[in-house]
This record gives C-alpha cells, sequence and structure tokens, in this order.
C-alpha cells in the first residue's frame, strides 16, 4: 500500500479503534490527494504505525483532542478549573476530551510518537473548518447531504485534485484535515484556543 512521503502534508479523521472509520489524506508526489480508510476489524493504532511510521509526514492535522483541559496538565489551573472543557473546545463547540476518553487517549498517544519523529503535529476539528471556511450553501448540507455529493462540491474548492473519489463523510473529515495541514504550511491558517492548553486549527 502506498505511504505518505517525508515531505508530504496528512490529513487524519482518528476514529474508533476497529470501526473501519480512521481515514488519511495525504499530497502524493503526483500532485493529488490520496485516501485511505482503515478496514473494519482492523486495529486503526497498528495500521497507522505501519502507515506513518518510521518516517512521518513532516505535519499531520488530526480530527480528535490531543490535549486536556489546564486543571489536569497545569501547575496552576487558576481559582475555577474547568474539568470537564478547554478553552479551545467552547470556542469551536466540539466535545469534551474526557467525553471521547480512550479515543483522546490514543490521538495523544499518536501525536507523541510523530512529534517525537520530528513530524509537526496539530488539532483539528472539521466542523470548524466548515464554519470558518466553507460558503454557506455547503455549511448548511455538512453532515446532512449525502457526503459524496457533499464531496463533489467541496474538492474545487481545494487546491489540489483527489485521486480516489470520497465515498463517506470519515472520508471527507480527512480532507478538511488535510486542508487545514496544507493552509498551516502555507501561513494561512487560524486557531481557536489557549495555548498552553491546546489549540484547534482550521
Amino acid at each position: 500500500m502506498p505511504s505518505p512521503a517525508a515531505d508530504s502534508l496528512c490529513g487524519l479523521d482518528f476514529g474508533a479503534r476497529t470501526a473501519g472509520t480512521t481515514v488519511v489524506v495525504w499530497n502524493g508526489r503526483d500532485g493529488r490527494l490520496h485516501l485511505r480508510a482503515c478496514p473494519r476489524q482492523t486495529d486503526a493504532d497498528a495500521w497507522l504505525e505501519r502507515l506513518l511510521m518510521p518516517r512521518p509526514p513532516r505535519l499531520v492535522a488530526i480530527d480528535a483532542p490531543l490535549s486536556l483541559p489546564r486543571a489536569y496538565c497545569c501547575t496552576d489551573p487558576g481559582d475555577a478549573p474547568d474539568f470537564f472543557f478547554r478553552a479551545a473546545d467552547r470556542l469551536a463547540g466540539a466535545m469534551s476530551p474526557l467525553f471521547l476518553g480512550g479515543l483522546t487517549a490514543r490521538a495523544i498517544a499518536l501525536a507523541h510518537r510523530l512529534r517525537r519523529l520530528g513530524a509537526t503535529v496539530l488539532e483539528t476539528y472539521p466542523r470548524l473548518v466548515v464554519q470558518r471556511r466553507l460558503p454557506e450553501n455547503l455549511q448548511a448540507r455538512y453532515r446532512h447531504d449525502d457526503p459524496e455529493a457533499f464531496a463533489r462540491d467541496l474538492l474545487p474548492l481545494l487546491p489540489q485534485p483527489c485521486a480516489e473519489p470520497p465515498a463517506s463523510w470519515h472520508d471527507v473529515d480527512a480532507l478538511l484535515a488535510w486542508w487545514t495541514a496544507w493552509r498551516y504550511a502555507h501561513h494561512q491558517a487560524a486557531s481557536l484556543g489557549d495555548p498552553d492548553e491546546g489549540l484547534i486549527w482550521y
């Protein structure tokens, strides 16, 4: 199976371990975006290990929480610490990292391994990308329309064509994560949250 090159940008929709909902998108040397979904009943963590290691892409944007609220990670969390949400979660309308439990722990562990190998790793949230980056007609269709129809209208907005047609919302979210990585690499990205606690990029 082809894998991302060390100089590529990567978007990752990070899903439950064996649900087949983990999808990776990266830009290939052929100038196109490549999409790979982890098969159902396959250990997604082991699958990602084979795909992304030992020479990971230079930049990976992950759709999953990559930190915990400052109440758990800061020496002085303040007078009224929030034990459920980070500032970024509240600003983005995202779920609590604690609600996602083991998925959050797995995503943080993956980010830790990628960073140790020299990759830049960002947290992103596709719904925020939709709200802040897409035209209103597409915003209204996100998660309500057929994902293939939505993807057909999304693809012309991306800076590179897609080699494989997206077929699920997980594919779409991985594409939106890749777009965040591309904008970050081209100094066009923005973020929400407290840098000491964790940022969400879009």
